[in-house]
């Protein structure tokens, strides 16, 4: 007695037994399944079994698919204010992500996690998934960046390469889907052509979110100095043969680029006969190169330069053609404080040896004259400001900002020698204080922020160190400001930054909110406040009320 057949039939109940090879081959074919050469390799029972699995799959036709993918795109497309156009239609595509939300891996982990493939115990070893691989590996080939809707909604458009296939499945080079984002960098919805992309959290798709995230995180870590934020394709892993000398074995960590380690270029191991003298001059230039320290350079005998007799010296330095440029050099003299009182002294005969008339001390004033070559050069030389002793001799014997408030506020019953003391600074520190030191510290790290977050609302914005600035009218005057910042919109403007040691431990936000008093134009400090923690002040945007040290300050 014959067992019953366990054979799967066709939709109209026939067995695939009784098709013949073309009519398998289109019943494939109507459902996308792509059969090598034409399927000319394949025998009818190969061509019946894959019948059989997609049947048993329930491979709809093309034309079914077709419906589905359009009803699927209205599902994603559609958010609480109406649906989105359709990413075909958009044309404003751009590689510049200088203006999309601040992606982060905590949105990339609240989107991922949930979903079929992807858990919360897989998310914290992400290195080990398909779709970290794809992106580490360079499979994410092109992603662009549209904002539609009054920038509610950001789309992204990629193209992934196939994992272990040269084409997809329709025959393309590369999968071409789409994400969009909500303006606070949370995922709407995603889309990729593959089979398992209908959910949004393919492994296509979660390469291109690995590869967004690590765009954003890199330019908000960049500098002033680094270039717009653009998205630019990860070199992809070598498919072919390559020189022994020329592979690197590297551990893939996430956010971090590749260096390249300097390899020998010029080594023959066939050289028999060499040059002792010589090769030490290479080991030592090599140790310099990659180790200046090492403690071997010091026992290896350096070249002598070659001797060149005086009077070829003199020929060669007297032939205008040998004179690579000419330059005008224009002397400028710099006196100090200190300096224009001994000269003034010496000119008029005078000997301290009391109190001294008012009629000297308004002379003296007059006498000290500084023009813009001199002011400028002393701005020049002093941008190192606390770390140049120039700085110290050209702030001697002058009022600076800092001492604005103290001068200003002082009796007339107080004694002023301790401030002439401090004015002269004839009781310099000896060491930096710890609160001064931190404090310098954190000015840089404040520059940096300051700068990051302006940078999309000026023109070519840009933040320099200055020197200590003398006032030409008033030679006895000086300030030292912490930056200067320049833009195309607004000119030349001051920034000062403050840091409290005190407060160190706290956050930025923290450390300021029971000193500052927010208004219509910024912030303001409170009528009680005497100091900013933690803040870069700007002239434009922040005011100080007139009782304030730091007001006295911004005013000099």
């Amino acid at each position: 007695m014959d067992a019953p057949s366990t054979r799967v039939k066709n939709a109209a109940g026939e067995d695939f037994l009784k098709y013949k090879v073309d009519g398998l081959k289109n019943f494939l074919k109507e459902r996308g399944i792509q059969l090598s050469d034409g399927g000319k390799g394949k025998r009818k029972a190969e061509l019946v079994d894959l019948c059989e699995k997609a049947a048993e799959m329930k491979q709809a036709k093309l034309e079914d698919t077709v419906e589905d993918y359009n009803k699927l795109l209205e599902e994603k497309l559609q958010t609480e204010d109406g649906k989105l156009s359709d990413p075909k239609t958009l044309t404003a595509w751009t590689n510049s992500f200088s203006n999309i939300p601040e992606f982060t891996f905590g949105d990339l982990y609240n989107y991922l996690v949930g979903s079929e493939e992807y858990s919360e115990e897989n998310l914290r070893s992400f290195k080990s998934l398909l779709g970290y691989k794809l992106y580490r590996d360079g499979h994410v080939t092109d992603l662009k960046c549209c904002p539609v809707e009054n920038r509610k909604f950001f789309f992204f458009k990629f193209k992934v390469k196939p994992t272990e296939r040269a084409k997809t499945e329709d025959g393309q080079t590369t999968y071409n889907g789409f994400i969009i984002l909500k303006a606070s960098g949370e995922v709407h919805s995603a889309h990729c052509p593959c089979k398992g992309g209908s959910d949004g959290c393919c492994r296509h798709i979660a390469a291109v979110l690995f590869d967004l995230q690590v765009t954003v995180s890199n330019n908000m870590m960049s500098t002033c100095t680094s270039g717009k934020c653009e998205w630019k394709r990860r070199s992809g892993n070598c498919d072919y043969a390559t020189p022994l000398k020329d592979l690197r074995i590297v551990k893939a960590e996430f956010g971090k680029s590749e260096k390249n380690p300097i390899k020998p270029h010029d080594f023959d191991p066939g050289l028999s006969s060499f040059d002792p003298v010589l090769m030490r001059e290479k080991l030592r230039r090599g140790l310099q190169q990659l180790h200046p320290e090492s403690v071997a350079i010091q026992f290896l005998p350096k070249c002598k330069d070659p001797v060149i007799p005086e009077p070829v010296v003199a020929e060669h330095v007297s032939n205008n053609a040998n004179v690579e440029r000419f330059e005008t050099v224009e002397s400028v003299s710099v006196y100090t404080m200190k300096e224009y009182a001994e000269i003034f002294k010496c000119q008029n005969n005078i000997s301290i040896n009391g109190d001294i008339s008012e009629e000297t001390r308004q002379s003296f004033i007059k006498f000290v004259t500084v023009d813009k070559n001199q002011c400028d050069m002393i701005c020049l030389k002093t941008i190192d400001q606390g770390s140049s002793q120039f700085w110290y001799d050209q702030r001697s014997g002058r009022i600076t900002a800092s001492n604005f408030y103290r001068v200003c506020h002082m009796r007339e019953s107080t004694e002023k020698s301790n401030i002439v003391k401090l004015l002269m600074n004839y009781c310099p520190m000896e060491h930096v204080p710890e609160q001064l030191q931190w404090g310098h510290e954190k000015e840089i790290a404040a520059s940096e922020l300051y700068l990051k977050k302006i940078s999309k609302r000026h023109n070519k914005v840009s933040l320099v160190e200055s020197g200590l600035v003398i006032n030409q009218k008033w030679p006895f005057l000086g300030a030292s400001p912490d930056r200067i910042r320049h833009c195309k919109c607004h000119g030349k403007t001051l920034v000062e930054c403050k840091s409290l040691f005190a407060k160190r431990n706290l956050l930025p936000g923290v450390a300021a909110s029971d000193k500052l008093l927010k208004t219509t134009t910024g912030f303001k400090l409170k009528e009680e406040t005497s100091c900013i923690e933690n803040l870069v002040l700007c002239q434009d945007n922040k005011r100080l009320v007139d009782n304030c040290p730091y007001s006295h300050e911004l005013s000099a």
